[in-house]
Parts: structure tokens; sequence; C-alpha cells
């Protein structure tokens, strides 16, 4: 009689230990390494025909006026490494947040965009 209730207290530890495990495995994925760079990002003002779309994947494209120069990039925290035509320009800019706008330092000097 004692042998088999160790074999039921053992099955039914085994079985809430792998019903446990199962619905671990069933939260929300978690997105917290997305960069928040993600997503398109339009210019102010005089600089509104302008923007950038990044994807997840760390592709993306500039976009002027109504053409989509495509490139790759690097997320580096506070620069952001840009990969033009098949790997053969690579462009490295300063950027930062302030408030909902991003702000990328170009050749123009400081240029707002915001998220759309």
């Amino acid at each position: 009689m004692k042998i088999i209730k160790k074999v039921i207290s053992l099955i039914a530890i085994i079985t809430i230990a792998i019903g446990a495990l199962a619905l671990t495995g069933c939260g929300k994925k978690d997105n917290s390494n997305k960069s928040p760079l993600v997503g398109v990002w339009k210019g102010e003002e005089e600089y509104s025909d302008y923007g950038y779309k990044f994807n997840e994947d760390g592709t993306g494209s500039y976009l002027i006026i109504n053409t989509e120069i495509p490139f790759t990039y690097q997320d580096k925290g506070d620069k952001i490494a840009f990969i033009f035509n098949d790997n053969q320009i690579e462009n490295v800019v300063e950027y930062r947040f302030d408030g909902n706008a991003l702000v990328i330092k170009e050749l123009n000097g400081e240029i707002r965009y915001i998220k759309q």
C-alpha cells in the first residue's frame, strides 16, 4: 500500500512539473531587445519629405520624396551604422532621442524625425 501511494505521489509531482513547464512556454514574446529605432520616422518642418524606415531585421530605407533607398543598419546605442549599396558604402551617424523625436546628426546638422 505504501508503494502505491509513493507511485501515485510521484506521478502527481511529474504531472504538475510538466504542466508548469508547458505553461511557462506560452507567455508573450519578449520584445525588450527590439531597437527603439524600429518604425517609420518622418522629418519635421522643411525636412518633411525625408525620413527613415527601420525594420527589426536590420534592414531599412532612406525615404526621400517618393523614393526609398534601401540599406542595412546596426544600432550601436548612440550611433547608427548605415550600409548602402550592397555593403559598398558605410555611413556612421550619431543619434539620440529628444522626447518623442529621433534626432540624427547629419551633414546639415541635427535633424529631428517624428515616429509615424
